[in-house]
């Protein structure tokens, strides 16, 4: 009896291993989505009135005036802004490579709606996904917990190191 306690331990814990890696994507647009706001209220706070002295552009006398040091906070925001869209990209990207490894459609599309179409940063929750498929929601964690044992081969040594 112990031994079954231990195995269901142990599958309960590559779960969530699993879907703590599945649940990337969700992390990483609320990274670029925090970093766009952050850039757009940076330039809204500089365009404001009396921000921006525009008399002083910078010479070569070595003097920089307001306006170019806004400038240059935008540039490296607007960069970190960028990066951080292009790991969401990568991740979604990597996590919708591996859910395509999945022979069921069905499966497919219960991770697909889980973990990677995101409404804003909200994932769609297990009443939307069983009415968006046409399935009793009990099917719907059937099907999920069918996908997350199927995944677990080719996932692994992914998870493990990370």
């Amino acid at each position: 009896m112990g031994g079954l306690d231990e195995n269901m331990q142990s599958l309960k814990a590559e779960n969530e291993k699993l879907k703590a890696w599945l649940w990337r994507y969700q992390s990483a647009k609320i990274e670029y989505i925090r970093m766009y706001r952050e850039l757009v209220q940076l330039m809204e706070t500089h365009r404001s009135a009396g921000a921006i002295e525009y008399t002083g552009i910078p010479s070569s006398g070595g003097g920089g005036s307001d306006l170019a040091v806004y400038m240059v906070q935008e540039e490296k925001w607007a960069q970190r802004a960028q990066a951080a869209m292009q790991k969401a990209h990568k991740v979604y990207a990597e996590i919708s490579r591996v859910i395509t490894m999945l022979e069921d459609p069905a499966e497919r599309a219960v991770l697909s709606m889980r973990y990677l179409q995101l409404q804003g940063t909200k994932a769609m929750s297990w009443e939307e996904i069983a009415n968006e498929l046409g399935y009793d929601i009990r099917h719907i964690f059937r099907l999920h917990g069918l996908a997350l044992k199927n995944l677990h081969g080719f996932l692994k040594d992914v998870i493990k190191c990370q």
